[in-house]
């Protein structure tokens, strides 16, 4: 037999060539990753491991995350207990950033006893592993060790330049959609707030084992320096926004107390006595994870972002780290906004101030403009009188002049009573609510309205209900809403002579609690008119309350009473809702904040 050993050079050279160009072939690929970013990290990943395993001739290759020194797989394969123990082992022998990797043999299996390799990967300061599992030194075409250690050190820091570079993209993306979002908002506060709070998902690392799903529910809340309570500005649950919660029994709080520390990461459920910032009326559903992170402004707390979710220990360091960086981004923007914010409110109050004022010279000067000819109306009538007198009775027309002095003195009451109303309309306080709904019902005539349309009224106020913070503006939407109800009503009896309507108007007092039935700094007072009517059909269900809109077409409705009752009851801290049943009516709900002396003098 003939040894040809040129044909052994020539495969061996072949095979050199063809693992030099996959060397080659694999750093581009992160390279191409590196500039380009795309796909998605975990993707890249995964490919670059299925690559680089077959360059080496290892079994099996991971990228593992150390986070709070707990070790979380990158989801590419499957590591068994017994795994992550030696590669705890092999991350505990580092000597970093001295050692450059660090080597165990798995002794677990005599007979197929492996090698196992462990090289660092450095991401802004944060260390990930990237483990090399069964490297058979024994497999054919298998590198020799010196080889195999260059090109994994080299992949090792190709990859951590990798993931430095997706995770500032990542927060350059969101950076730049929060941008975006301010101005697209135009630096609406109430708006933007809103917007923030759906942004910061986006924030969070989407990697396979650091996904949270469901995302969890983020909540955005203010404070300033000194206050007591901090206040909800946004939130993705069920809490009412402009809900105060107070600073010692809240896990936000927490913050506000210690301001050295940046986040607080806890388990509500160990924290029972401060857990107050979710509220759900008095629920004690309780997450098992909470994250607050601090927005700091000049080294002062100006809000605090808040997440929520129901699993145990879902937030890691790379979570952590995320929001930080999100709250480090958003802190001049958001002391932006509340200046901007506060600046407006300022500017409402000096335009309230001057309106009021200026009412009250528009009422005065209407009142005496009207009053002179109303007068000289009065004076001509007497005249007619003596004239009439002289001559002797007359009897059909006296009557008739009597009828008009009549609607003329009722002219300069209404008149009268108008001049001294207007500039209270924007005059803000303590408003009484059994007054408030008794002037709003007596412009309807229920008695007719009982006997001529079979629509009835019943009001139920809670005695201890005591003064909202209003105005007289108040009464208006109150009428307007209960307005809308009887017509309702009119259009169910059109359609059904024998239907009884009816329409209820309830009134209570309602303390905001949190999940464990505590009482927090808002006490509220709930309206609600319901009625038994038409409603409105599930086409037109998403209009309500959008300006313009209205059921009164033939009618000559406005389509701005409910829209003006939204954007009123939002001014003064509160919220309206509309609850509608096709074919069988309305529940319209307000929600008032409680007067308090100190918080709204």
């Amino acid at each position: 037999m003939v040894v040809r050993w040129h044909e052994f050079l020539l495969k061996d050279i072949d095979s050199t060539f063809r693992r030099i160009e996959d060397e080659f072939s694999l750093k581009e690929k992160i390279d191409n990753a590196i500039l380009t970013l795309d796909p998605k990290l975990a993707d890249i990943l995964r490919d670059v491991c299925n690559d680089f395993q077959n360059l080496v001739v290892s079994s099996d290759i991971e990228i593992v995350l150390v986070s709070n020194d707990e070790l979380i797989p990158m989801g590419l394969s499957s590591l068994s207990s017994n795994r992550l123990e030696l590669f705890a082992q092999l991350r505990d022998s580092l000597k970093l950033p001295e050692q450059s990797h660090a080597v165990i043999k798995d002794e677990h299996d005599k007979e197929n006893s492996e090698t196992l390799y462990c090289f660092p990967i450095f991401v802004f300061e944060k260390l990930f592993m990237l483990l090399l599992l069964g490297r058979d030194e024994k497999s054919q075409n298998a590198l020799r060790e010196e080889e195999f250690i260059r090109l994994t050190q080299l992949i090792s820091n190709q990859l951590g330049v990798m993931i430095t570079k997706c995770i500032e993209a990542l927060r350059t993306r969101t950076q730049n959609a929060l941008i975006n979002l301010f101005f697209n908002k135009k630096l609406k506060p109430t708006t933007c707030w809103y917007e923030i709070v759906n942004q910061i998902g986006m924030f969070l690392p989407d990697w396979k084992p650091l996904l949270i799903e469901p995302p969890p529910k983020v909540q955005f809340l203010s404070y300033k320096q000194g206050d007591r309570h901090l206040r909800i500005l946004a939130t993705q649950g069920e809490e009412q926004i402009g809900t105060e919660v107070l600073v010692d029994s809240s896990i936000s709080g927490m913050l506000v107390e210690d301001p050295s520390r940046d986040y607080v990461c806890v388990d509500p459920n160990q924290h029972l006595d401060r857990y107050g910032a979710f509220l759900l009326d008095g629920e004690k559903k309780i997450p098992h994870s909470e994250l607050a992170v601090s927005i700091k402004n000049d080294g002062n707390i100006i809000g605090i972002i808040n997440l929520e979710h129901p699993t145990k220990d879902v937030f890691k360091s790379q979570h952590i780290d995320s929001i930080l960086a999100v709250a480090k981004f958003l802190a001049p923007f958001v002391d932006a906004l509340k200046t901007r914010h506060e600046v407006q409110h300022t500017k409402e109050l000096g335009i309230l101030y001057t309106i009021n004022h200026l009412l009250g010279r528009s009422a005065s000067t209407y009142h005496h403009l009207l009053g002179q000819p109303l007068l000289q109306i009065r004076l001509t009538i007497e005249k007619i009188r003596k004239d009439i007198q002289k001559d002797g009775p007359i009897a059909d027309v006296i009557p008739r002049i009597d009828l008009i002095e009549k609607q003329i003195d009722e002219i300069h009451k209404s008149s009268e009573r108008f001049c001294q109303n207007l500039p209270s309309v924007m005059d803000y306080g303590p408003t009484n609510v059994q007054t408030t709904v008794e002037a709003a019902l007596s412009v309807f005539n229920r008695d007719i309205l009982k006997q001529d349309e079979n629509i009835t009224f019943s009001v139920h106020i809670e005695p201890n209900v005591k003064p909202v913070f209003a105005s007289k503006l108040l009464q208006e939407h109150l009428f307007n809403l209960v307005n809308n109800s009887v017509f309702s009503l009119r259009e169910a009896r059109s359609q059904d002579r024998s239907r009884h309507g009816e329409v209820q108007i309830s009134v209570c007092r309602k303390e905001i609690k949190d999940k464990l039935g505590r009482p927090t700094a808002s006490t509220q007072v709930v309206f609600q008119i319901a009625d038994n009517g038409t409603g409105a059909s599930k086409e037109d269900e998403s209009k309500i309350g959008q300006p313009g809109f209205t059921t009164k077409d033939k009618q000559g409705g406005s389509g701005y009473g409910v829209a003006a009752a939204i954007e009123y009851m939002q001014s003064l801290g509160g919220h309206l809702t509309v609850d509608n049943s096709p074919g069988q009516g309305f529940i319209v709900q307000f929600y008032l904040e409680e007067f308090e002396k100190g918080k709204h003098a």
